[in-house]
This record gives C-alpha cells, structure tokens and sequence, in this order.
C-alpha cells in the first residue's frame, strides 16, 4: 500500500479573535427526545445498507451523529497503524468498514504521526462515511494556545488528507495546577486559554467539535464537563477501574473517576470509553512492552495482580478474557462507544464477536461486583 499525503485544503490563520462563548447543555428530557427523533430516522428503509446494527446515537447539544459501539484505536499500544504491514492494515480496515464501524480515533502523538499518516492513506480507499477524531498535545511553556492548537491540527489533517475532521480533543491531563504535560483548570477555562483555542479551531472550520481525554484529577476533569463546552470526553472505563460509571468497593484499590460519566449525561457530553483492555492485561498473558498505566499508583503489576484476581473468581483461572472485558465496557448504557485498541485483524474479529454477543447479563455482572468485594491485596 503506497499513498501520498498531498496537503490538504486547510484554513490559514490570520488574527485571532476574542471570542466568547456560552452553550447551555441537554437536558435529560431533550437528550431523550433527540434519541428518539434519531431512533425514528434510524429506522426508515432508505438508509445505506452499511449501516450497523450496533449504531448509537452521540447526542452532545450541538447536533446528532452517529457513532458504532467500537471505535477503531489507532494509538501505540496496539500499534496497527504504526508496526503493522500495508497488507494488515488494508485488510483490517476494510473489515471494519464492512462491519460498520465508522469512527477512527488517532492523535499526532501516536507514532510521531506515522498513525495519522496510515490513517490518512487507507481513508483514500473508502467510499463509506467515516467520523474521524483526533487530538492536540499542549506544551504548558508556550502560552500561544491559538497558535499551538492550529499549527497542530494543521499537521494532522496534511497527514490525514483532510480539510476537517469530527473531533479534535485536548490529549493532556487536566489538574488544579499546572505541571510539565499536565495542563492546570485555570489555563483551561481563562479567556484566551485552551478552551477558547479548540473553540477557535471549531469556528474556523476545521473541526465539527471539540472534546477532552479524561485523565488528571477528577474535581477538575468535573469542572470542565460542567462548562457546557465540550461535545465528548474520552475516560478509562474496564474492570479494573470502573469508578467513573460505578461506586467500587474500598476493598479493589483504583483511581477515583467517580462522577464523570453521570456529569456528563448530566451536561450533554458523550462519552468514549477508552483503555477497556487495561493496555492487553485484560486481554492476554503476552507482555509487549507497551503496557502503561493512565492512573497515579497503578503498576503493570498491581493491574495484573488484580485481573488474576477477577479471573479467578469468574472462572476459577487466572488467565485473562478479552471478550469479556469488552462486554464489560459496553454494558455501560451511559457509555457511547469504546476505543480499542489493535495490532492485528484477528483483534477487531475478537472484538466484533464480542458486540454480537451484546453486553453482560445480570449475573456475570453480579460476579464482578463479587470480585471486587472480595479482593484483599
């Protein structure tokens, strides 16, 4: 597979405006009317055949798009886009785009871009309406928000041989104070901060929206969600930590997310669950090299201790369960869909079956809240 990356038709910045901008979030009962106006239009016989039956609906206040349950990781710990072969990469695609999925994550950090670059390629050969997000890295040295944001979205949609993409997503931590890559709540949320910067990306153009990646310190993470200024949030949602969407346990140590997905129900921001194989450990016994824990405290062999754990209490072995971990994830109704993660086309295969078989029943879930409970390490 060979592709050139002419550079796109892409906006030149000029002077940057002030703006300011107030958005009033969803209501529950607006949200539940605007998914049953898209449930009605879902449903009508003319809509393409590719259309997949795991569709949901993402329904932030600035408008309805659709989004498959799984969304295809294009980051480095699967790495398919990065290490993979042309024929690999083609193939998998492919199958995703026949199997419906129609959302394709990546970030310019993935690979020094070598990700966005694939991702651009292989967008050349469909014919399918596909959302692609990105994300933007802020370095906290450099108070030119507007300048890093553009010139970063700049680079990508080149790479992605794009004039916009869906989503572009602030890729740092969020935290009450500034320190090296993580970004601080008043640099965030200030006129001319980082908010005000995505914005200006949005109004020029070369983004539908503009979302966050849920790591940092959860008070903050909060205060930004209750902005009414974000259409997505991106948050760790597996079984090792499910805090974000479910009260956990003291007994099963883990980061405290709680709050964040019923926040951003509460505010209209859609949710993208992300690490659902907790980087392979949920996924596989094989150490790659690229296990790497989101969360403060957290250690490839904390994370491993507990999924044996788990595994044991489920089905009295400790080896770890793919499928079930992405079962898990897609059981939160709350969540819209889940990024995963993938190195070969056998990877989206497992993870297809997993949607066919639909979320957890009762039962199993039960089982895992048992786990948790009875973890004493």
């Amino acid at each position: 597979m060979k592709c050139e990356n002419p550079a796109a038709s892409i906006w030149q910045p000029t002077n940057y405006p002030s703006i300011s901008l107030s958005k009033t979030a969803l209501s529950v009962h607006q949200t539940a009317r605007l998914i049953t106006k898209a449930s009605n239009y879902l449903q009508k016989p003319n809509l393409p055949s590719r259309t997949p039956k795991t569709l949901r609906i993402i329904t932030p206040e600035h408008g309805l798009f659709a989004v498959s349950n799984i969304i295809f990781g294009c980051g480095a710990v699967g790495g398919l886009l990065i290490n993979g072969k042309d024929e690999e990469k083609q193939d998998t695609f492919e199958l995703a785009i026949r199997s419906g999925v129609n959302w394709f994550d990546t970030a310019p950090s993935y690979g020094a871009g070598v990700s966005e670059s694939a991702l651009g390629c292989l967008l050349t050969t469909a014919d399918a309406a596909i959302q692609v997000s990105t994300k933007v890295s802020i370095d906290s040295r450099d108070s030119d928000y507007y300048g890093q944001v553009e010139r970063s979205l700049s680079d990508s949609l080149r790479r992605l041989n794009k004039s916009r993409v869906t989503l572009i997503q602030l890729h740092n931590p969020i935290a009450n104070d500034t320190n090296g890559r993580v970004i601080g709540i008043n640099e965030i949320m200030k006129p001319h901060g980082v908010l005000d910067a995505l914005d200006n990306i949005k109004m020029q153009g070369m983004a539908s929206e503009i979302g966050i990646t849920g790591l940092g310190e959860t008070a903050a993470l909060l205060k930004v969600i209750k902005s009414n200024r974000l259409a997505s949030m991106q948050l760790v949602y597996n079984l090792l930590n499910a805090s974000a969407a479910i009260s956990m346990p003291p007994s099963w140590p883990h980061y405290n997310f709680t709050g964040l997905v019923d926040t951003c129900f509460e505010h209209g921001v859609a949710v993208f669950g992300i690490r659902a194989f907790a980087a392979g450990i949920l996924a596989t016994t094989q150490r790659h090299g690229k296990e790497q824990p989101l969360t403060p405290s957290d250690t490839i062999a904390s994370e491993q201790f507990k999924q044996q754990h788990l595994s044991q209490v489920l089905f009295g072995h400790k080896k770890p369960d793919a499928r079930l971990a992405l079962r898990f994830a897609l059981s939160q109704p709350r969540i819209h869909a889940v990024i995963i993660g993938l190195a070969q086309t056998k990877h989206l295969e497992m993870a297809l079956r997993a949607t066919e078989e639909g979320p957890l029943d009762e039962q199993s879930l039960a089982q895992i809240q048992t786990g948790w409970r009875s973890f004493k390490g």
